[in-house]
């Protein structure tokens, strides 16, 4: 209480809508349901804006709203506040007050209802961290969409349950693979403090509610910052900022993984929305186990671009002769010596074929947004390569998909 009458206000929302849009990103974190987990919401009135706590063992997750109301604090159950707040009609407005019994709402003029507090002290993991100063990400949105699909879950692989950030001089890039594909995005960004190179692991679970925020509040700019002691990581929004521990490994040698497009046997390009129709069919005949699909390049059949091919055994079949827009072979793939070594003749024999697993090639098609792509092969054992066809000024994309037998 302000004083020995009147309610102490904790917020006042003439929309609930920001509110329940909060508590639904806020209580994806949240324990729910675990006893031996700490479940609590700190809501804390300062300033004019209303700032939304919780913390999930390292997870920690902020969200600022505005809203009138006195400086106040208190904490109660994420999951019953939500609860409650959804089933309000929209137009009501919604006043909360700190109560003794936790915190008191009234919905209009006549309706109320008490979230019973707590009086344990809200713990923020990593209270003590000191942090280097913010630095922008330029893209997060678009740099998390291109490489976090390549991630892991395997518990046992955790050095790859995440995204690998690297910062050296002004390229900032970001990369993430699960063992079967690879998929990075590089960019030029603008220097604005003097700070180190940076290579780090960000956990999956921090990426994933990065990304969510940022998408929710429609965040173009977002920034982060390394504790001093280079073990946590934030992410910085509009109204938001989520922070965890890094993981602790190393990220593998992903450099030897990606495939020098000059050294390529045979590169295609084709339409990548024509190229997602074609595998999403192919997929539908494709092993369910495996999603196998047979790519192969026989001029004697189809000079014009590839064959895709897929089989269930015994149940059904698929081939579609999918077009390509350019063709390149390289000269040790299109010709052939004869006896004198420098006389070559051209190679009517010349075949490649390989199989991919089709999810892999569609994810990495999805979050791409060019016409065109160009996929370089270089024969059945090695990894392909695919490359956006026109890129942004400084900015570079790169997916690896690695081969399968069929």
């Amino acid at each position: 209480m302000s004083d020995g009458n009147k309610e102490q206000i904790l917020f006042k929302f003439e929309n609930k809508q920001a509110l329940d849009s909060a508590l639904l990103e806020l209580c994806r974190v949240a324990p729910k349901n675990d006893p031996e987990m700490w479940t609590k919401l700190e809501l804390l009135q300062d300033g004019g804006r209303l700032s939304l706590t919780v913390a999930d063992g390292d997870l920690f997750m902020r969200i600022s709203l505005e809203s009138e109301g006195d400086a106040a604090s208190v904490t109660v159950d994420p999951f019953e506040l939500k609860r409650i707040i959804k089933k309000l009609p929209k137009k009501w407005t919604l006043a909360g007050a700190k109560a003794e019994e936790g915190l008191s709402c009234k919905a209009g003029k006549r309706a109320s209802f008490v979230v019973e507090g707590t009086e344990d002290l809200y713990f923020e993991p990593g209270a003590a961290t000191v942090w280097e100063e913010a630095q922008d990400f330029p893209r997060f949105n678009e740099a998390m969409k291109k490489v976090f699909f390549s991630a892991s879950d395997e518990e046992t692989r955790y050095y790859l349950n995440g995204v690998f950030l690297e910062r050296s001089g002004v390229r900032l890039s970001c990369t993430a693979t699960d063992g079967h594909r690879l998929s990075r995005f590089s960019q030029l960004f603008e220097v604005t403090t003097n700070s180190d190179d940076v290579s780090v692991i960000i956990p999956s679970s921090l990426v994933d509610a990065a990304q969510r925020l940022a998408k929710r509040y429609k965040d173009k700019k977002v920034s982060y910052a390394l504790s001093k002691d280079s073990r946590r990581i934030r992410f910085i929004g509009s109204c938001w900022e989520v922070s965890s521990s890094l993981v602790d490994g190393s990220f593998p040698d992903y450099k030897q993984v990606i495939p020098n497009s000059e050294d390529s046997a045979v590169s295609f390009v084709f339409n990548r929305k024509e190229l997602i129709e074609a595998l999403d069919m192919a997929a539908v005949c494709s092993p369910e186990k495996t999603g196998g699909v047979r790519w192969t390049y026989d001029p004697s059949r189809y000079a014009s671009g590839l064959i895709l091919t897929s089989k269930t055994t015994g149940v059904s079949s698929f081939e579609n002769k999918l077009k390509a827009e350019d063709i390149k072979e390289s000269l040790s793939f299109m010709y052939e010596s004869k006896e004198d070594e420098n006389d070559f003749i051209l190679d009517d024999d010349r075949f490649f074929e390989a199989g991919f697993n089709a999810k892999y090639w569609l994810e990495a098609l999805k979050v791409s947004d060019c016409d065109s792509i160009r996929i370089y092969f270089s024969n059945a054992l090695t990894p392909a390569l695919m490359c956006p066809c026109s890129e942004v000024q400084g900015v570079s994309e790169e997916y690896v998909i690695m081969p399968m037998r069929l």
